[in-house]
């Protein structure tokens, strides 16, 4: 699963007043001013029993008759359409009669030219779409509220520098005392737009705590894993831990030494990115 997608997840099910804040300012109009969002179960139907990294990235009931589902890509996939249209209908079919289900999809990164913004359609269901690209908001939009700060390093920059852009982003995140998840998300979205370096750089400036560093989470990509990255990828594992201060037992760094699969390394080192716990991380 890319980063960018975790890091809105992550975001998003842990702060939605942050998510609300977004809402207002990329899609006016769409929850009302001052509704207050209750999140919503994720598992978009519950009739397949769909698996954990394919549950949809945010979802919340808006007042009595509304719900808002979110979809953040930050990579262009061919499947992206058909998971957002089946999203929808899942929890179209879920509130049935009780509430309208409205759909946004927030991409990081510019969508494929034959992908369409306003709608999606999969043979003959068709779901419309509220498509926000946030290289094309302008960050003013984005600093003007604190909760959206974080999403501003991957706009507009308007007349902006890049390294004006992410010093401000840098001293909103740093005067709201931003969660890790705020940080992290502000991160992805300047990586997305060739601003990493920038926006560490202005991070450090303003004394904010470290975040997980580029070597460590490749940005909107698959990292191709291969046998010879084994004693790499379980150093990376190692250091998001130190980084993140979670201790590990002597069964846990054995358990680390001794795994020799590729996929379940990369698994726990998504997982330590957010995890509370080394015995979260390593599960």
């Amino acid at each position: 699963m890319p980063k960018s997608d975790r890091a809105f997840r992550a975001l998003a099910r842990a702060q939605p007043d942050v998510i609300a804040g977004l809402l207002a300012a990329i899609a006016p109009g769409l929850v009302p001013a001052g509704a207050t969002l209750v999140p919503d179960d994720v598992a978009p139907t519950h009739l397949d029993g769909l698996p954990p990294e394919l549950d949809a990235d945010f979802a919340t009931r808006v007042a009595a008759d509304d719900l808002v589902h979110m979809e953040c890509q930050g990579y262009r996939d061919t499947s992206f359409d058909a998971r957002t249209l089946w999203y929808h209908v899942g929890f179209a079919i879920r509130n049935r009669g009780k509430r309208r289900v409205r759909t946004v999809a927030l991409w990081l990164t510019s969508p494929p030219k034959d992908q369409s913004t306003a709608q999606v359609t999969v043979h003959d269901i068709t779901v419309r779409v509220t498509t926000v690209v946030l290289h094309e908001v302008r960050a003013s939009v984005l600093l003007a509220d604190p909760r959206t700060a974080c999403f501003a390093a991957g706009a507009n920059k308007e007349s902006r520098s890049t390294d004006e852009l992410c010093a401000q982003v840098a001293a909103a995140l740093r005067a709201r005392n931003a969660s890790w998840a705020e940080r992290h998300m502000a991160v992805v979205a300047a990586a997305m737009r060739g601003r990493y370096g920038c926006m560490v750089n202005a991070m450090e400036q303003v004394n904010l705590e470290p975040v997980v560093i580029e070597d460590l989470v490749k940005f909107g990509e698959d990292r191709g894993l291969k046998k010879g990255q084994r004693k790499a990828d379980r150093a990376a594992l190692r250091r998001v831990l130190a980084l993140r201060k979670l201790s590990l037992s002597a069964e846990q760094e054995r358990r680390i030494g001794a795994c020799t699969d590729l996929a379940t390394l990369e698994r726990w080192h998504d997982q330590a990115v957010f995890a509370e716990s080394a015995d979260e991380a390593l599960r």
